[in-house]
Formats: C-alpha cells, structure tokens, sequence
C-alpha cells in the first residue's frame, strides 16, 4: 500500500478472503473461487470459467455505455505520486472507494485478461513488463501477483518483489505450466455440479464520484499519458533474463 516516503503491506487471514481479482478491459472484478458450502474446496473448473466470462461479459457492457475510469494507471506512478492520489481517492469516493480498495487488496492475485496479441519476444516481453498496446490499463502494480493472459492464451507473471520472493514465485510459475488442462477437466468431473461464483465490479459504486471529479480525472489522464510514452522503452528477453534501454528521441528543443 503506497504511503509517502515508504510503502506499508498488510496481511488479510485467507479463511475469511476467499476471492480473486480478475482485470478486464481497465475494470476491476472481485470473483470468489472457493466454495464457502463445501469445507472451501476449490470450485469446479467449469464455475471458475462461467465466473471468468461473467466479468467480461460485464466490462464489455460498462465499457460500451461509458470509458472505463482505468484507475490501474495511477499504481504505475512514482509510488509518493501514487500515495497522493489515493488519498484523493478517498476522499472523492468516501466510505465506498475505502471499501473497494479493501477488496482489491485482500483478493488473493490479480488475474488480468488482456485483449492484446503479442506475437514477438519484445511484444511479449513490453506486455508482461508495463503493458502493450491497452494491456497498461490491465494492472494493479500494488498486488503481489499479477498473472496476465493474452488474447491467444499466453500467460505471464508479474510479482511484486517485497511480498513475491524467488522461491515461491518460480514455485508457482512452475506448477501453472506444469498442470494441463486435460488434467483440470478430469479433476471437476467429481465435482457438484457448475454454478456462477459470486462477481463483483470493486469500483461501481465509485465510478460516477471518480469521473465527476475533474482533478482526479486529470490525474489519470496524466499517468495514461505517460504510459504512452512507454512505447519508446523496449524490453529484449535473452534466455531468462530481461535487457532494457531507453531509446533516446528528439523533441522540439532538443538535438537527438
């Protein structure tokens, strides 16, 4: 959680946080993916999908009647910068953004959905890093998982290093490529039968508060602006190991 001059991180007891969030199109979704009826069993592979597809469903929907708020760009500011601007969050959205902002930070991991096709390593690998194309609006920096998945099923991991060490992170990386999906489908067979998880759309309530406010509208337009400018920062994967460099560029006052 950014807090001026030094973050601060908080524990939530899994027994009584039993969701994810899953990231879709700028939009934030709480989606439950354990059943609290049956000793907290891990629901059927067949729920988890119907629950994915409601969230998409939905953002679709609220896309379509007004552009998405996208507040994921402000947790890629500098971090006193992102301090700032929740507190400003708080206070446009009260009560209600304290809430949602409780829920997207006790969710497990953040499953981001992107519409992006990335094709070659640099694509991919600017993807996974900051975002591609409108994948930068897919993220919540402050989770300590991010795993995000592309249009034509590529996955990437994405941790935040202070609650996200090595070992568990290349633990977890390792298991998700080693399970199959075949394996998943036998597994739910035993299972009751599929039901829609509980979904929930964290910034709802707030949304009208947020993009009335013109100060705060100005700050994210600030931040998606200069995640555009990421396009000039190129990320090069060499085996297991990322390169970067900024390419310098001219402006109107300046010689390259």
């Amino acid at each position: 959680i950014p807090k001026k001059d030094q973050d601060v991180y908080k524990m939530y007891d899994p027994s009584l946080y039993k969701h994810c969030i899953v990231a879709v199109k700028g939009q934030f979704f709480a989606m439950d993916f354990v059943d609290a009826e049956n000793n907290d069993e891990p629901l059927s592979l067949e729920s988890l999908e119907a629950g994915l597809m409601k969230c998409i469903t939905l953002a679709e929907k609220n896309r379509n009647e007004h552009h998405g708020l996208d507040l994921g760009v402000l947790t890629a500011d500098h971090r006193d910068k992102w301090a700032e601007n929740r507190e400003r969050l708080l206070q446009v959205g009260g009560e209600a953004m304290e809430k949602a902002l409780c829920k997207l930070e006790s969710g497990a991991i953040v499953l981001c959905l992107d519409d992006d096709d990335p094709i070659s390593l640099r694509q991919l690998s600017n993807t996974f890093w900051h975002g591609y194309n409108e994948s930068h609006i897919n993220r919540w920096f402050d989770k300590s998982i991010n795993l995000m998945c592309q249009s034509d099923g590529k996955l990437g991991f994405l941790g935040e290093h202070s609650m996200a060490d090595a070992m568990p992170a290349v633990g977890l990386c390792e298991f998700i490529a080693e399970t199959k999906y075949g394996n998943l489908v036998n597994a739910s067979r035993d299972k009751s039968s599929a039901k829609i998880p509980a979904v929930e759309n964290i910034f709802g309530e707030v949304m009208d508060l947020v993009a009335k406010n013109d100060e705060m509208m100005s700050c994210i337009e600030e931040c998606k602006y200069e995640k555009f400018l990421l396009s000039d920062l190129n990320i090069f994967c060499i085996d297991d190991q990322c390169i970067s460099y900024l390419l310098a560029f001219p402006n109107e006052n300046s010689s390259p």
